[in-house]
């Protein structure tokens, strides 16, 4: 004898696919479009408010202004015009130093109308 053959299980409805009414026509969009529009929209204006963001400060900062510099004079050493143009209580030495690094110096010997650039 065999065995009774279990009913089929019935089918909920199929469900109509989810569309969007727009204004303008009443045409329907998918949802994918309208989020790939407004996605695309976003990217643009981000990138228009960086490129506007980057052009807008670099237009509003004055160029960079030349670095100071110092014309050696008779008897001038490193340690002369580390003192007339570095920061008042500042160690001379990192001073001399930077000069010396600044403009190359391998040693302390100045000549006379030599121009150094300041750090």
């Amino acid at each position: 004898m065999a065995l009774p053959q279990p009913l089929p299980r019935p089918r909920p409805p199929a469900r109509p696919a989810l569309r969007l009414i727009l204004g303008g026509g009443g045409r329907a969009r998918s949802p994918s479009a309208g989020s790939r529009r407004r996605r695309v929209v976003a990217v643009l204006a981000s990138v228009a408010i960086v490129v506007t963001g980057a052009a807008s400060s670099r237009a509003g900062r004055p160029a960079p202004a030349p670095p100071p510099r110092v014309t050696v004079a008779p008897g001038d050493t490193l340690w002369d015009i580390a003192e007339r143009v570095g920061p008042p209580g500042a160690d001379l030495r990192s001073t001399v130093d930077s000069i010396a690094a600044r403009n190359g110096l391998g040693s302390v010997d100045l000549a006379p109308g030599q121009v150094l650039d300041i750090p």
